[in-house]
């Protein structure tokens, strides 16, 4: 007897429906099943940022920015976390689990970055917090898909995987926006305009210690160690000098003594030792950088306010990110350093 054709049962008059795909992790113990998936999650992330940040050897992908690309920043940890919540056995797939499950996915690939020397601690420590979030929306995306049935097919999945180097391609032709943003800090210091200006323009000898544990800081950005202003054939400037051999110009745009200084900023080839600073957020460099600086002194009773404004860029595919932590790391900075020249200000006044 023949065997009638499969039909599908909703609508005898469509194809029949496609079964569901194996699960091809049946059978394993669910710690064996989460760990390989979790390492594969690892491996998976790994194997992007190399094909997104350039191979040596190879020519780089996406004009060479491919790690600045939304299609890595967002869409690589979304896979992160709908492979780390597909290793959850069935029984164990809580909505807890679901958001921060992916996380120790993430937390891996960003230590195997660092051990492959593919991030510094800078990049990381801004772009973690953001992959997590993301692993989470992508590991609930999964536990919704999973409880409506779904199984994922192998030609899905290759596509899942796939998604953000065929995105890449496209945004990659999509050119860089510059957001250019100020931001403002301001300080009483206990001394005259003069005495405040003179520290102003001669500070040498900066002391990590002077400036504290500060947020930039404690990702790895550097340290000022001076900063004078000289007077040259071209005009006032102002060296600069930061640790790890970063040197740079800062010629004087507005010169009033003891009322307003301002500086433009000047990096030239060698500026920035190519170890100094991750690619990604040199400044002065092609996602970020500093248009000029403007210490304006007041007189107060009983000293001198100091107000300080600073002009920065960002140039990235998702900049309201970007400048929120510029905002946090240059505000941050420019208080202690108010603070560090309040302190020298006022040592050197009361001598």
């Amino acid at each position: 007897m023949e065997q009638a054709p499969d039909v599908n049962e909703a609508d005898p008059y469509l194809p029949p429906a496609e079964p569901l795909a194996p699960d091809p992790l049946a059978g394993m113990s669910p710690l064996k099943r989460f760990a390989l998936m979790v390492c594969g999650g690892i491996l998976y992330g790994l194997v992007m940022r190399l094909l997104f940040g350039g191979i040596p050897g190879i020519p780089a992908l996406f004009d060479g920015k491919g790690p600045m690309l939304l299609s890595f920043g967002v869409l690589v940890p979304i896979v992160l976390g709908m492979i780390t919540v597909y290793g959850l056995v069935p029984e164990r797939r809580s909505i807890l689990r679901a958001l921060f499950a992916p996380w120790l996915t993430v937390i891996g690939f960003a230590v195997g970055t660092a051990i492959m020397l593919l991030e510094g601690s800078i990049c990381i420590a801004i772009m973690l917090p953001a992959f997590l979030v993301e692993s989470s929306i992508g590991g609930a995306l999964m536990l919704v898909l999973l409880r409506m049935g779904a199984r994922p097919s192998r030609s899905t999945t290759a596509s899942v995987l796939l998604l953000p180097l065929l995105l890449g391609g496209v945004e990659a032709r999509v050119h860089d926006i510059d957001s250019h943003r100020h931001l403002h800090r301001s300080r009483v210091i206990h001394a005259t305009p003069e005495q405040v200006w003179r520290v102003l323009n001669d500070v040498q000898d900066i002391h990590p210690e002077e400036l504290g544990r500060g947020l930039a800081w404690n990702i790895g950005l550097p340290y000022p160690l001076s900063g004078r202003t000289e007077i040259t054939a071209q005009g006032r400037v102002r060296r600069s000098r930061w640790q790890h051999g970063i040197r740079f110009d800062e010629p004087i745009s507005e010169w009033r003594p003891s009322q307003r200084l301002s500086w433009v900023y000047r990096f030239q080839p060698g500026s920035i030792p190519v170890d100094a600073l991750d690619d990604h957020v040199a400044l002065g460099g092609r996602y970020a950088g500093l248009d000029d600086t403007r210490f304006t002194l007041i007189p107060v009773p009983g000293g001198t306010k100091v107000d300080l404004d600073i002009g920065y860029r960002v140039s990235t595919n998702f900049n309201m990110y970007s400048a929120w932590w510029m905002d946090r790391l240059l505000g941050d900075g420019a208080e202690r350093i108010l603070a560090m020249y309040a302190r020298r200000t006022e040592s050197a006044s009361s001598i």
